[in-house]
């Protein structure tokens, strides 16, 4: 890590993240009790979500994920979520090296460089604006990992002056989980909800189905 990066990004010291993410629970149940429509709450209660596992860098497109092991980015767990009694979505993730930059990403080159703050703001570097009712800072991504990274550090460094906000750090899986928990709260569009429990009654039918048919 270079000088010149190192007092772009904040401090890269170990014990100063795990002492920020200390407040991460309390920082991401404050941002649960956030009002939002029913049908997301329906989500929250329903939507089984837990942490296990550590994924590869192969899993990173190869286009940037030596930039991103020279930036610092570590792997940190699989986070698996949906709707019981399906869990179809399962979403690897790698922290930066300042503790709350994460990172998700295919194979087919689609990622999301992230930081939620405090006051349940994303801000976010992707391809394509991520459809959200809450405030999104949508970075379009460039093509250059590394020059995105920093213009998002660059970003929430601005919102922190501006609204006195801070990032939510994480340190270990079970944090990871938190602010995804947190982020899906304020940042999954209604649609998605829907979808998923649509999904979830044709399964559970289907079920009911074949059981009462073995039954007869």
């Amino acid at each position: 890590m270079d000088e010149q990066h190192q007092i772009k990004t904040f401090s890269l010291d170990p014990e100063f993240i795990a002492s920020h993410a200390k407040d991460t629970h309390a920082q991401t149940q404050s941002l649960l009790s956030i009002p939002r429509p029913p049908i997301i709450r329906v989500g929250d209660v329903l939507g089984a979500s837990f942490a296990y596992g550590m994924p590869g860098f192969n899993l990173l497109p190869a286009e940037f994920s030596e930039t991103a092991k020279e930036i610092g980015f570590r792997p940190v767990c699989f986070v698996r979520s949906g709707f019981p009694p399906l869990l179809i979505i399962s979403t690897p993730f790698w922290l930066g090296p300042e503790g709350f930059v994460r990172l998700d990403a295919n194979a087919d080159g689609n990622f999301h460089i992230r930081t939620l703050m405090t006051d349940g703001a994303d801000i976010v570097v992707t391809k394509t604006r991520p459809e959200s009712s809450h405030p999104t800072f949508y970075i379009p991504a460039t093509g250059d990992f590394k020059a995105d990274y920093l213009e998002l550090i660059e970003v929430v460094r601005a919102h922190m002056d501006a609204t006195g906000a801070t990032p939510i750090f994480m340190a270990d899986k079970l944090d990871v989980r938190a602010v995804f928990r947190a982020f899906n709260h304020l940042h999954r569009p209604t649609w998605a909800i829907v979808l998923f429990l649509w999904l979830d009654l044709i399964f559970l039918s289907a079920i009911a189905y074949l059981a009462y048919y073995a039954s007869t």
